[in-house]
């Protein structure tokens, strides 16, 4: 199943085991262009105060073969596949730099890295994905 949303969960305790019997804040968005991420971004750092981890893992797929791909398809997969996690990273890094402190996982596949036959824009995107995530681990000097 594909999702194309993200969902922010804060713990309301510090012990990870009283943490899973505490209800969660949610904060949900459908993030598919980059006015729907920034506010999602805005939204948590108001309520929240910072973002200490943030997981990319939004995701649309479509099943066809490319001469029969819809061009608003893979404009959708670009955008919430792709775009979604460049936008969240660069709308959340300034705090976690100012605070020294922050994590980012960029979730992929192995599908980044083989191609597989009717999956034109998941196969793209998640090698988009992988190297976006290779870029990101250089530190600023």
């Amino acid at each position: 199943m594909a999702s194309n949303h993200i969902v922010v969960l804060k713990r309301c305790v510090a012990n990870s085991r009283a943490a899973l019997a505490c209800p969660s804040r949610t904060i949900r968005r459908i993030v598919g262009d980059a006015s729907a991420v920034a506010g999602l971004v805005k939204a948590t750092l108001e309520r929240f105060g910072a973002i200490d981890i943030l997981v990319n893992n939004a995701v649309v797929r479509h099943f066809s073969p490319i001469v029969d791909f819809l061009p608003e398809h893979w404009d959708a997969a670009l955008a919430v596949n792709l775009s979604a996690a460049f936008h969240a990273v660069r709308l959340a890094l300034p705090n976690m730099r100012k605070r020294n402190f922050g994590r980012i996982f960029n979730m992929t596949s192995v599908y980044g890295s083989r191609g597989t036959i009717n999956r034109v824009d998941y196969v793209t995107n998640q090698s988009g994905s992988a190297r976006f995530h290779a870029c990101g681990r250089a530190r600023k000097p």
